[in-house]
């Protein structure tokens, strides 16, 4: 009776099961009925089926970067990249004349006639820097950079150092590229005032031209402005307008005047100048004519009378000064007269022993002078005393 009793119970459990499964069943039917139509497939195709791209050999990365690490090659390696395929040979090809640094005759007038050559070149220029001081270019080497600046459109930066005496204005006709840095050895006269008042757009200026036709200045012979000795009509003068947007201005055989000249009325922030004897503080007085206060101040000084008032003149007149560097030429030493002086990062002294101390008691008396300025900051390397 019992085994009846569990064959019973097992049949009846089974049927309960079988009813449950087919209405479980009928449900789902019912589910996938009401249920929309897939739009997609979201199998995933297995490895072999998905479509193969053909290998390339140009770079993933994009053009603006490739062009920042292309900046950090070698001439050589860009000529190098030149034999490779056409995408990687057109980036080298702008890397590679995209500023020019030339110092030797043969190939600067190799690249004139390369980039004449070929009417791609030309828009991939943006800086050029010639160095022919050392040489005697004839009339046809400037007609030939005169075709070069004619085409280099694009161009922004520029820098020319010619013979003493050679100041071929007549190059810069037809051009229409705008400067953003110019550097020159011409002379500072009208000319070349008349030029720098057709580029507007200059921020870093440097003018390296003398001021005489003689060979040497000799400052502590001659302290007359050579621009003073000029015709009127040839001095160096600006109108108000030209450079606006000036701000960093170097020179180097400039006088009280063209440094005024420069300067007044200019946004100029960072500058470089000579001092020459008789003209020290006029110098210094030409750069408070900016229109904002120096943040930069490099001065080299033929004045040996200098370290008797220099550090005075600088504290009452730049205040706001960030960064100063004195270099005092004194004539009365026999050996190395080079001091150097770096604010507010270095301070550095290359000079004779017997300057030791003359340079230790000129800081210590520019001590209470020093400590006008507001945001100078003076750090010493080296063991100097």
């Amino acid at each position: 009776m019992m085994a009846q009793t569990t064959i019973r119970t097992l049949r009846d459990n089974l049927r309960t099961l079988t009813q449950d499964a087919k209405s479980l069943t009928g449900f789902c039917k019912t589910a996938n009925k009401m249920r929309p139509a897939p739009t997609m497939n979201l199998t995933s195709p297995e490895p072999n089926e998905l479509p193969q791209k053909p290998p390339t050999l140009r770079p993933k990365l994009p053009i603006e970067i490739l062009d920042i690490v292309f900046s950090f090659l070698s001439i050589e390696s860009l000529k190098s990249l030149l034999l490779t395929n056409s995408f990687i040979s057109a980036l080298s090809m702008r890397r590679l004349y995209h500023t020019v640094v030339l110092n030797h005759p043969y190939s600067i007038i190799g690249f004139f006639k390369t980039v004449l050559a070929n009417e791609a070149l030309p828009p991939l220029v943006r800086g050029i820097d010639i160095n022919m001081s050392k040489s005697t270019p004839v009339s046809n080497f400037y007609l030939l950079f005169h075709n070069v600046l004619q085409q280099t459109k694009g161009l922004i930066s520029l820098s020319l150092d010619l013979p003493k005496g050679h100041a071929p204005f007549w190059m810069f006709q037809g051009c229409t590229f705008k400067l953003r840095q110019f550097t020159t050895s011409m002379y500072c006269r009208r000319p070349l005032a008349s030029y720098l008042e057709s580029q507007d757009s200059i921020v870093d200026l440097t003018l390296r031209g003398y001021q005489t036709d003689t060979m040497f200045f000799l400052p502590f012979i001659d302290p007359v402005p050579p621009s003073m000795l000029l015709p009127p009509a040839m001095r160096f003068t600006l109108s108000p307008e030209a450079l606006p947007r000036l701000k960093y201005f170097n020179a180097v055989h400039a006088d009280a005047y063209v440094i005024q000249a420069v300067v007044k009325g200019r946004p100029v922030e960072c500058v470089s100048i000579p001092l020459f004897p008789d003209m020290s503080l006029a110098s210094l007085d030409a750069l408070c004519t900016s229109t904002t206060p120096l943040r930069r101040l490099s001065v080299i000084s033929f004045d040996p009378s200098a370290p008797d008032f220099l550090f005075e003149a600088l504290a009452k007149r730049f205040d706001q000064l960030e960064a100063l560097h004195l270099v005092m030429l004194m004539a009365e030493y026999n050996q190395v007269s080079l001091p150097f002086f770096f604010f507010p990062f270095f301070f550095h002294a290359f000079c004779a022993p017997e300057l030791t101390l003359f340079m230790k008691e000129l800081l210590e008396q520019s001590g209470e002078l020093l400590s006008h300025f507001k945001r100078l900051k003076v750090n010493f390397v080296g063991n100097m005393f």
